[in-house]
């Protein structure tokens, strides 16, 4: 059964799009934790002091869309030649586990630092790992919009 929803004007005007999602999903039934309800902490432009980050996002918005995870490998490669001390950051669901692991195997077998979290988060536990990063490579999906609205460099893939 297919069921319609009218969305307020002032719901999607001049919002950033993660507060549309959020609000979508109330309009939808999905009951949003109060800490969600107002978000601050992802406007904060990142702290650049950081050492360097780079996060993976493995999931893609579909299976058609999704990249191998040997170019993620390769890609993780060539950037720990070109910056050394640099930590890979593995990010996905659990759909994507499989190739958490196989990453992360190959490059920790290489010596290149690496965090595996996919499976291992929940959105709090994204964003508070996303404010860690230097930048993201991500698909068109839920991290890219929250990176977007964090101000966190993203080279997103469509």
């Amino acid at each position: 059964m297919t069921q319609t929803y009218q969305v307020p004007v002032s719901v999607r005007a001049a919002r950033p799009q993660v507060l549309q999602n959020m609000d979508l999903l109330t309009l939808l039934g999905f009951r949003m934790p109060e800490r969600w309800q107002d978000i601050p902490f992802l406007f904060f432009k990142h702290d650049v002091s950081l050492s360097l980050r780079i996060g993976l996002c493995l999931d893609s918005s579909g299976s058609d869309r999704s990249y191998p995870a040997y170019h993620f490998l390769t890609l993780a490669q060539l950037i720990a030649k070109k910056w050394s001390g640099v930590e890979i950051v593995l990010l996905g669901t659990k759909r994507v586990a499989d190739r958490g692991q196989f990453i992360n195997q190959k490059l920790d077998g290489q010596g290149i630092l690496v965090k595996n979290l996919v499976a291992c988060t929940n959105v709090s536990d994204l964003v508070v790992e996303m404010q860690r990063l230097s930048l993201i490579v991500v698909g068109n999906t839920g991290p890219a919009h929250l990176a977007a609205a964090m101000n966190l460099p993203q080279v997103t893939l469509f």
